[in-house]
């Protein structure tokens, strides 16, 4: 039953891919939100080519002044960057966008924003394990996994929480997030 799951799901970020990919380039390559999801898609499927569709993505939405875009662009790199296991020295570059975005937004931010930020975390945590931001992150991390939160998000929460957790070496909070 989880193979035919892990299929079906591949099957569905596959299909995505290929539908955005009939999309003539310069149309996607304009749209900020075609040019996440067709990279989004790709991080499943081929996450090694991922990173320039949120590059694509990122520029869109820093040209139309859209915060929330640009940090669901920075994250979605991140996360892509963790997934491919590829090299984390790539990583750097999206970590100073999303402190730069983060730095110049009110907070709290958009639910959908900051899920997508802390999904995103785990990039930051590989990379920059002493980084600033990522004993808030946890902590909030930890406090949406308390309030019940359920769907694939929450296996990246917990993920990156007990990674920080242990990285940190607070083993007794990894235990229990976990």
């Amino acid at each position: 039953q989880r193979e035919h799951r892990r299929r079906r799901t591949n099957w569905r970020w596959s299909a995505l891919a290929g539908w955005i990919q009939r999309v003539p380039d310069p149309v996607v390559t304009q749209d900020g939100w075609l040019s996440y999801w067709l990279g989004v898609a790709l991080m499943v499927t081929n996450p090694a080519d991922s990173d320039r569709h949120f590059e694509h993505a990122y520029r869109s939405f820093a040209a139309s002044l859209d915060s929330v875009g640009e940090m669901i662009a920075c994250a979605g790199a991140l996360r892509a960057i963790v997934f491919s296991m590829s090299v984390i020295g790539v990583a750097d570059r999206w970590i100073e966008r999303l402190d730069e975005v983060l730095d110049r937004t009110p907070s709290p931010l958009p639910p959908g924003a900051e899920l997508a930020v802390l999904s995103g975390a785990i990039g930051v945590s590989f990379r920059q394990p002493a980084h600033k931001r990522l004993d808030g992150w946890r902590n909030r991390a930890v406090e949406i996994l308390k309030g019940g939160i359920s769907g694939p998000i929450t296996s990246e929460l917990i993920g990156f929480a007990a990674h920080v957790s242990i990285w940190s070496g607070d083993h007794e909070s990894a235990v229990r997030v976990l």
